[in-house]
Formats: structure tokens, sequence, C-alpha cells
């Protein structure tokens, strides 16, 4: 099934061109609506609000005080409205001239509000890298809650990378879970048109289904008419498995690791640390994640 809906969260960090043009690239070569979508915390209260707010505290004339914050006020509010303009002509404009159709979302709420409100409806949610320099929330970041609540994948890309291609070369670490399944199964339209697939296993014992080794993933990919080729692993006994698992999506030369999210129970996660998260903040290319 080809992706038919893609949405991409767009800001003023380094990476958000980025993100763009790899949207637009996946919109194209699938035949989807792109929708960008601009999140911005409120700036102001309303123009009405804020007007109405003064008169009420000040029944008479308002003060210099005063208006001076009502021009400073309009000043934002009008600032604010010219570069929101900026960012939906460039986007138009994108989109114009690669031939894809689109529409252009502004949010004025948190971050992970407006995600949660505006990916739901998608079939994958490109979004960027969380700064590893920010202090996590409750230990989560907009992408954790992200995952949590849509139930298709989304594609993390880093702050820092320079697009080039994309799902030439799939990586899918495995690990027989459930999670790692939905994962395989939420990037079908990726791996059907990439050169090259590794289904890759850590530390993980060699399964048998009669008397052919593996664990059934690359014969089921194949009866979707993916060609997938399994790679085992074994570690030191130290080596951290997300380590382990950017290090060979290097090696590999790879340009999309698949995965699952979060499928440990909440109390290990705490305990054991998040391979999750660790990837989410250390890697080098897109990362496509389902939970």
């Amino acid at each position: 099934m080809p992706l038919k809906d893609i949405i991409v969260q767009l800001d003023d960090s380094g990476s958000s061109d980025t993100r763009l043009n790899l949207a637009v690239d996946l919109a194209k070569k699938h035949e989807a609506v792109l929708t960008g979508l601009l999140v911005a915390p409120p700036r102001v209260l309303s123009q009405q609000t804020r007007s109405a707010w003064y008169h009420m505290s000040n029944p008479g004339l308002m003060s210099a005080e005063s208006r001076k914050a009502e021009e400073s006020h309009k000043e934002l509010v009008e600032r604010g409205r010219k570069e929101v303009s900026q960012w939906e002509n460039g986007f138009k404009r994108h989109l114009k001239r690669s031939g894809v159709s689109g529409d252009w979302i502004v949010a004025e709420e948190s971050l992970p509000d407006a995600l949660t409100r505006y990916a739901r409806f998608c079939d994958v949610a490109i979004v960027g890298q969380f700064d590893s320099e920010i202090t996590r929330v409750h230990g989560h970041a907009a992408t954790d809650l992200l995952l949590h609540s849509v139930g298709h994948a989304v594609m993390v890309v880093p702050l820092r990378i320079e697009f080039k291609s994309l799902a030439d070369r799939i990586m899918i670490a495995w690990d027989r879970s459930p999670v790692a399944l939905r994962a395989v199964h939420n990037a079908r339209p990726f791996l059907r048109s990439a050169k090259e697939v590794k289904v890759v296993a850590v530390n993980i014992e060699s399964e048998f289904r009669g008397q052919r080794t593996g664990s059934g993933i690359c014969e089921h990919l194949a009866r979707h008419g993916i060609a997938a080729e399994p790679l085992h692993i074994t570690t030191k006994k130290h080596t951290k498995l997300s380590d382990a698992l950017l290090s060979t999506a290097a090696d590999l030369a790879c340009d999309l690791l698949v995965m699952g999210a979060y499928g440990r129970s909440g109390l290990r996660e705490r305990v054991l640390g998040s391979v999750t998260s660790t990837i989410l903040s250390d890697a080098k290319i897109p990362v496509l994640l389902s939970h």
C-alpha cells in the first residue's frame, strides 16, 4: 500500500529545510498529499481580547504605559503574521515546483499537543529530532508523546543531516517483538522501493523454521515482494544495544533505520534506560518508528 497522506513538522531549526525536502520527495514518489505543520506557542492574546482587557483595566483614558504596551503588542502580532506568511509562501512554492499537492496548518499551541492533534490522521509523520541537551519533561520529549498517541509510523529526522537519498538502503532492527513486527508492517511502502534491506538481530539466538534457520521475517517480507537479507550480530558484554544498532547502520551505509519504539514496560524503561530514546538523540540518519 503506497503512502497517500504525509505530514511534516516545520520550525526554525537547521534541519527543517532538510525535513521539507525529504517530505516533498517522498510525497512526489508516492503521489501523496503533503501537509506542512508550523507549530508555534501562542505569542500574545488576540487583539480583541487584549483591547478589551485594557479598557476594563482603564475605564477612562489609557495611561501612557498602557498605550505603549498596546503598540508593542500590535507590532508583535504583525511581526508574527508576517513570519507565518513567509513560511506558508515558501512551503507552497516548494510544492508548486515539485508538482505536489498539499495543505498548510499553523498551530499556536504546545508542540506535543499540536503533533498529536494533527499527525493522527496520516500515513506517516515526519518530525524533527529532539535536542539531547534539552531537559525532557518527566522523561518525555514531544516525539515520545507522538509515538504513544498515533498508530502509524513516525519518521524522526536528525538535527544535522545532509539529505541525499531516503530508503534506498534500509536497516530493520529486529528482536521478534510485537512492536518490531508492527514497525516492519508500517514500513512496507518504504521497503518495497528500497534497493537493499537488511534485517539485523543483535545478540539473539537463531531460531529454526522446520529445517531452515531464521525467525521467518525475511520469508514473510518475500511474500510481499520485498527481498531482505538477515544479519545476526554478537556484541561484547558491555556494548549498548543502541550503539550496536547505530554503528551497524553506519557500517552498512544505510539511509533509514526501521525499528519498534519503547517495547519494554515503563518500569524497565526507567531502570534500564531506553534504547529508543538514545537512538532518537544520537542517530545520524532518519529513523522510522512504530509503537
